[in-house]
């Protein structure tokens, strides 16, 4: 799986088309224009992820496409995008003049992500099914960023970043423009994998070796206050270690991970997942509380199971076995006899999902019903992962003020105007797998009392 293949099983899929029509259309070329020092920061980051979907085209030559950052028209391009940038938020569209404020680099880096959506979109022809409106317009406030969270001094002790893959690497991308302190460890138990690099900000074709080593190495010098610490196993590894985790911030990819890490207790979790290449789902709340937990957001579905099954067949072992999520010795000598080309020993702490992946005949995992699991392009995690930073800014600052939030849930979709009516206090589901368990409310409560207070 190379980074060229993965955009193009994507946008095959979005648009119905072959695979061979796909990437042709990602053969456009898109240039980035922009003049002011207030403009150059928004430029370098929508260059960062329009890179990882199409070519950028080279200084003054002719392109499909021109993004406008403060910028007049410099080159020849069938279709304009005008860029307007304010600390109340962004437009970008086919009218200008392009207008850019000097603005906190947090919003900078949303806005980043929204400018190459929107470019994305009309270079390849997605604007009837994901983009319609002629302007894209958002407001910052929408987005659940108020008066002064952009201030908030974060002290990241006790906390675990899990997962180092394209929303691990996109919430440091924009962590990178807050005010940090203490050590994050980053957890993560895979490899880099070959299609990492069209989606891992900080990952590039040259990335090799586990994640979280490469994560934390590559993105150090942006955090003199910030230490990152890998650690090459799960969040329940850390936590048999430590004995406790207050915060964990997730940016793992399966639900089965997101309801392992609330039965390992976290005090506080921050998360954030995209479903597809059109939904952002953010995700937070203090434990314990009344309102929902993450194995409530994120409960079992049946097509799990479905999911399970084929990958157990695929490789010739058993459903049991994919449970664990992680191949041992044992595990890659039965799948090596299945699949004879496979050095075992090569196989030994691959996850199940990313070998399968790569030995489906179409190198995508498939739903049962034959639908394609997307791997969303670079701005829908670079999104994600900023808005996990503010999320982390919004309920840093409200248990600062003695009002933490309740288990708030925010769905946003990275094509289009944000809705604040999409971020909702949800309620506990009843037939949790953990939240109906009395016991585990019970040992919460024991584990963090000295962080209780008597009405929780």
């Amino acid at each position: 799986m190379t980074p060229q293949r993965e955009n193009q099983l994507t946008l095959a899929r979005i648009l119905g088309v072959s695979e061979d029509e796909a990437a042709v259309k990602l053969e456009k070329r898109i240039a980035v224009t922009s003049s002011s020092h207030e403009a150059a920061a928004l430029a370098a980051d929508v260059r960062q992820y329009i890179e990882r979907s199409v070519a950028l085209s080279k200084s003054g030559d002719p392109a499909d496409l021109e993004i406008l950052i403060g910028a007049d028209p410099r080159i020849r391009s069938d279709v304009k995008l005008f860029v307007s940038l304010s600390s109340a938020g962004i437009s970008v569209g086919s009218a200008g003049p392009s207008h850019i404020d000097d603005c906190h680099p947090l919003l900078s880096a949303i806005a980043a992500c929204y400018v190459a959506g929107f470019a994305l979109c009309r270079v390849l022809g997605l604007e009837t099914t994901h983009c319609p409106d002629d302007v894209l317009t958002v407001r910052f406030a929408d987005l659940g960023v108020s008066p002064g969270i952009l201030e908030t001094n974060v002290d990241l002790s006790d906390t675990v970043l899990v997962g180092a893959g394209a929303i691990g690497n996109a919430f440091l991308f924009s962590l990178r423009h807050v005010t940090v302190s203490g050590e994050l460890t980053v957890a993560d138990p895979k490899d880099v994998g070959g299609g990492n690099a069209n989606r891992c900000v900080y990952f590039d074709e040259s990335s090799h070796g586990p994640k979280a080593v490469e994560l934390c190495r590559r993105a150090q010098l942006d955090f003199p206050k910030l230490t990152l610490t890998p650690y090459l196993g799960t969040f329940s590894d850390v936590v048999k270690e430590r004995g406790r985790v207050k915060r964990a911030i997730v940016a793992a990819d399966s639900r089965r991970v997101r309801r392992s890490i609330q039965a390992d207790l976290p005090f506080e979790v921050i998360d954030a997942s995209t479903s597809g290449a059109e939904e952002i789902v953010v995700y937070s709340r203090l434990q314990p509380t009344y309102g929902a937990c993450l194995a409530c957001v994120y409960k079992h579905v049946p097509v799990e199971d479905a999911r399970e099954r084929d990958i157990a067949a695929g490789l010739g072992i058993s459903i049991d076995e994919v449970k664990r999520q992680f191949i041992d010795e044992a595990i890659a000598d039965k799948i090596a006899v299945s699949h004879p080309n496979l050095c075992a020993r090569d196989l030994v702490g691959r996850a199940f999902d990313s070998l399968f992946k790569e030995l489906c005949s179409t190198q995508a995992l498939l739903l049962p019903s034959g639908e394609q699991v997307l791997a969303p392009f670079a701005f829908v995690s670079g999104l994600a992962g900023a808005l996990l930073v503010v999320q982390l800014l919004r309920a840093t600052n409200s248990a600062a003020l003695g009002e933490p939030l309740g288990s708030e849930t925010f769905f946003v979709n990275p094509w289009r105007r944000p809705n604040a009516r999409m971020r909702k206090l949800r309620p506990r589901d009843p037939d949790c797998a953990f939240c109906s368990d009395a016991v585990r409310l019970e040992v919460m409560r024991e584990i963090w009392q000295d962080l209780l207070s008597p009405s929780r």
